[in-house]
């Protein structure tokens, strides 16, 4: 039994191959390569993907017949898309079959794929057909590479059973420097018009009040990332400040309801799904970790009552107006987290706060670069902090709205741009402020 081994490392789309020839004897020893044939096939490596998979894009088959080139090919095809790091194979002969193992090395990140503004027939079926024909792909892909094209290629063949005239697209989308960013492909020539807006799972609110609420979304040009960020920013605050705290929106559903023959017009509904859930009423919070303020002084603090609608905004003001209380006398790293804790039989809820105040903060120095010499003396002089006393964490705010507001005496004296930086000290337990100004 003769043992072949080839690899080959990705680096883009730059494939180099190194073959292990065998001695003429040894090979002499082997069947004629016309009778040689592909017998057991093995993935060794993989994380993200099955072995069904990784040998589904591989392009092989078992029988077919056996040749280097082919597992070349196969072993570029696999590099190719994006999804591994490296790629190698090894393989041995047991009679005429040739048992081959691929070693694989996944990327190291795929991000979600999501299909803004695909409106023609079930998700499901463009799902099904795409894990159809691009066997690697299973709701994620690559950062890069060919698996991407064939993503798009897929979501074209779709579009034309589907009667659509229009490319593909694919673009990155997600918050600025955040990793965990989305693939979005677009479909480019089709006008699509939201024209109305369905609301599945409602029983808590009138239908009249939510499409009061919707109306924003009637004309606009469809995109699934728009409605999904108008649901999330709209939708669910709207309940969550009526109580409904554990309401949830799921991905809406688009469906087609005219297209003018000959042209490429679309109207079309979208369907938000609602979880509502139950609307909550407050119980007073359990204090934990306070020593500068007692519970009582917290509780006013909330300003919420108890049998009060568990707003969600009002909720957050109280922690808020908590945080600020608390860096006014100088706790300016303190922190608070709040964990609701639910009775679903009593319709309320009640948080278990936990409060880490933290080491009290005194005024160290009050800098002023980039100013003129009598303006700089001027704006030392309207900051009311003294070195050594206890720091105000508002006192910066009022500052900045006192000093640079149309008028007063910075803008007056020509203070173009200014800044306002803020360094706490932890040895010595004091904050300095530092105002840059661009005259």
């Amino acid at each position: 039994m003769t043992l072949y081994r080839a690899s080959a490392k990705i680096a883009g789309l730059l494939f180099s191959f190194y073959l292990l020839i065998v001695p003429e004897r040894f090979a002499a020893a082997q069947t004629h390569p016309a009778e040689r044939r592909l017998g057991s096939m093995r993935v060794t490596g993989q994380k993200h993907y099955s072995e069904q998979q990784i040998l589904a894009a591989s392009g092989l088959h078992k029988d077919d017949p056996f040749n280097d080139n082919a597992l070349n090919a196969a072993t570029q095809r696999l590099g190719q898309t994006g999804a591994f790091e490296q790629v190698s194979f090894r393989y041995r002969f047991a009679g005429e079959r040739a048992e081959v193992e691929f070693l694989v090395k996944e990327a190291g990140k795929f991000h979600r794929c999501s299909f803004g503004n695909f409106i023609w027939g079930d998700p499901r079926e463009l799902e099904e057909r795409l894990r159809r024909e691009v066997p690697l792909y299973d709701g994620q892909a690559p950062e890069s590479g060919g698996m991407l094209d064939e993503i798009a290629a897929s979501l074209e063949r779709y579009l034309k059973t589907k009667g659509v005239a229009g490319t593909v697209e694919q673009t990155r989308i997600g918050a600025l420097n955040d990793a965990n960013w989305d693939h979005l492909f677009l479909v480019k020539g089709p006008r699509i018009k939201i024209q109305s807006v369905a609301f599945q799972g409602r029983q808590a609110v009138e239908e009249a009040v939510l499409q009061r609420e919707a109306k924003p979304l009637i004309g606009r040009n469809y995109s699934l990332m728009d409605c999904m960020l108008f649901g999330q920013g709209t939708l669910v605050p709207f309940y969550r400040e009526r109580g409904y705290l554990r309401m949830r929106i799921e991905e809406p559903l688009a469906k087609v309801l005219q297209h003018v023959e000959g042209s490429n017009d679309y109207t079309m509904e979208i369907a938000y799904r609602l979880t509502e859930g139950i609307a909550y009423r407050w119980e007073p919070a359990e204090w934990t970790g306070n020593r500068v303020l007692s519970a009582g002084e917290l509780d006013k603090m909330t300003k919420m009552k108890p049998g009060e609608v568990a707003g969600e905004k009002k909720i957050a003001q109280g922690w808020e107006t908590i945080a600020q209380m608390y860096a006014g006398k100088g706790y300016v790293a303190a922190r608070l987290k709040a964990e609701p804790v639910f009775d679903d039989t009593a319709a309320t809820v009640h948080f278990r706060v936990t409060i880490l105040e933290g080491a009290q903060y005194r005024m160290g120095k009050f800098e002023v670069d980039g100013a003129s010499e009598a303006l700089e003396k001027r704006l030392r002089g309207k900051w009311r902090l003294q070195s050594g006393e206890i720091f105000d964490g508002g006192s910066v705010k009022e500052y900045m709205q006192a000093a640079f507001r149309p008028g007063a005496l910075a803008s007056a004296e020509g203070a173009g741009r200014v800044s306002v930086e803020t360094h706490l000290n932890e040895e010595n337990l004091t904050v300095d402020v530092l105002l840059h100004v661009q005259q």
